[in-house]
């Protein structure tokens, strides 16, 4: 079968924090995740990202550069996806979580949550470039995702920043 598309983003305010939802419903419920989600039938992806990020906010989103895509299972038997990454920044206003997400919240690129408490393999492996630019524009984030082509990753195994080796890291070190 083919793989389901979705169009999620990495929404940075102007301090460099990292917009989280917490997902309301399985798979992963309670768990965190990017904004974003399943494209409809004709859509384009821009139109998509668009699309899910005021209906999970309520604000408009101004898309960034492509990051990349990552394949993954949707839950533990779920159908496979291919999942497309924009970095981003949100239009005015505060954003309220809406549709299927629980919570919002903003998180230091320095101080986002633990690997287990992620709903997704994939989105753990997109933001483990991120903290390392926190202090770069969006834009300039499309050059992370150069390095993410040339690595493998697999689910279950040790997430450590470019430059470590094993170990138990559940993210950067402050």
């Amino acid at each position: 079968a083919n793989p389901a598309p979705t169009a999620s983003a990495v929404i940075r305010d102007e301090t460099g924090r990292i917009l989280l939802a917490r997902r309301a419903n399985d798979p992963g419920a309670g768990l965190w995740d990017l904004l974003g989600g399943f494209m409809n039938e004709g859509e384009e992806p821009l139109e998509a990202l668009r699309r899910e990020l005021r209906e999970e906010t309520g604000l408009e989103v101004e898309p960034g550069d492509y990051l990349g895509g990552l394949p993954e299972r949707y839950g533990e038997d779920g159908i496979w996806t291919v999942n497309f990454y924009w970095a981003g920044r949100l239009g005015p206003g505060e954003p309220q979580p809406a549709d299927d997400v629980a919570e919002l919240a903003w998180f230091p690129a320095g101080a986002l949550p633990p690997r287990d408490q992620f709903a997704f393999t994939n989105t753990v492996e997109l933001l483990r470039k991120v903290p390392l630019f926190s202090d770069l524009d969006n834009r300039e984030l499309g050059h992370i995702a150069q390095s993410m082509k040339r690595r493998e990753f697999s689910p279950g195994q040790e997430i450590a920043r470019e430059g470590e080796t094993g170990g138990d890291s559940h993210g950067p070190a402050n």
